[in-house]
């Protein structure tokens, strides 16, 4: 397991924090694209033999007690997106004009490869989060919320993690504000598509539903 520092600046705003395991890198065209944002960041990669969201939240720990550095907003930038151009900009400008209550900003993505799919972008509804994560893991969050309530990170939620989070966010009373004018592309292999079978889906599903949804009965549904 391993800190690598990618990008280091005296005053980040923005944190992006891209968990690898063991063996993957990071793709060429994400490297530089990524560089196309004005606003200042530091960016590390985490290579661990963990999920990724556990991998994210080493990274993200060890980051925060080394450098001493708090930027004020985190992103788990997975190592195969295309950004758009100033995509990190154009979302921490979204979170710059919003309410108290939004702790993270979101975008619409695309899926190409052996999978194509596209999702627009959608405005925020607590109802349709709790049916179904309809919002990227590629977004932007307020340090002070991730610093909050944590990353979720355990294994049995494996493959929903990123919706454990968003929920869990919800039940705190936070929201996410959609950003409508910048989107990214997700490239899709067959190994991340079939990451396991639908069995195992609803055994997690269930999990989530159990601990995550059905406490918050009567708050939105």
């Amino acid at each position: 397991m391993s800190l690598k520092i990618l990008k280091n600046v005296k005053n980040p705003k923005v944190l992006l924090v891209t968990p690898l395991l063991t063996g993957h890198e990071i793709e060429r065209d994400l490297k530089i694209k990524i560089s196309r944002n004005d606003i200042p960041f530091d960016w590390i990669q985490y290579e661990g033999i963990f999920n990724t969201a556990m991998n994210t939240d080493l990274g993200l720990k060890e980051y925060l007690n080394t450098t001493k550095k708090e930027p004020k907003y985190f992103m788990k930038l997975d190592r195969d997106i295309i950004p758009g151009r100033h995509m990190i900009d154009k979302l921490s400008d979204t979170l710059d004009n919003a309410s108290n209550i939004v702790a993270y900003s979101y975008c619409g993505f695309s899926y190409k490869g052996d999978l194509n799919a596209d999702f627009p972008i959608t405005p925020f509804n607590p109802e349709k989060l709790l049916q179904s994560n309809y919002i990227s893991s590629m977004s932007l969050f307020k340090m002070s919320a991730i610093k909050e309530i944590g990353l979720v990170t355990d294994e049995k939620y494996k493959r929903l993690l990123d919706w454990c989070l968003l929920i869990k966010l919800l039940s705190k009373g936070y929201i996410g504000q959609p950003c409508y004018n910048t989107s990214f592309i997700a490239i899709s292999q067959k190994d991340d598509i079939s990451a396991g079978s639908q069995d195992d889906y609803k055994t997690k599903y269930l999990r989530v539903y159990e601990d995550f949804i059905k406490p918050l009965f009567g708050s939105f549904v």
